[in-house]
């Protein structure tokens, strides 16, 4: 199975030039001047803090018309197999044995990695399992005590 670690979408729909991290392994910084994209090991992850098999945890959030289901969207379009639709011009990193990048095709951009060994998949895209849990919170009434008044 792969995992996915990191997202960083061109253009989809509303959304332009953004970057996702989805591992706290790792951080990430695109230059758009040079056209890479450089990953380094997060010198601040603490290492057995989450149960085995899990290496950190994910959460979007944001208001109203933010972005997030659009972000889901492209992230499904992505990674799901037979979306029927045309490929999103996105840089996905993901883990499977070891760091990968997909990179599509006439994308010009380079991926390194100070100290994490990248290898770069021009023509394949990475697929996986998803999982998506969505709630609604809201921190006033959830902390809410009956009783409290």
């Amino acid at each position: 199975m792969n995992h996915i670690c990191y997202f960083y979408i061109f253009d989809f729909r509303s959304i332009h030039n953004l970057g996702v991290s989805l591992d706290a392994r790792y951080t990430y910084v695109m230059h758009e001047k040079t056209k890479t994209l450089t990953v380094r090991s997060n010198p601040d992850y603490v290492d057995g803090m989450w149960p085995e098999g899990i290496s950190s945890l994910a959460a979007l959030i944001g208001s109203n018309g933010a972005g997030k289901t659009t972000f889901l969207e492209c992230m499904l379009q992505m990674l799901a197999e037979g979306s029927g639709e045309k490929h999103p011009q996105v840089i996905v990193v993901y883990e499977n044995s070891a760091l990968r990048a997909y990179r599509p095709k006439g994308c010009d951009y380079g991926i390194k990695g100070d100290g994490v060994d990248i290898h770069i998949d021009n023509n394949s895209r990475p697929t996986t399992e998803l999982f998506y849990y969505s709630a609604y919170f809201r921190p006033y009434t959830s902390l809410h005590i009956p009783g409290d008044g």
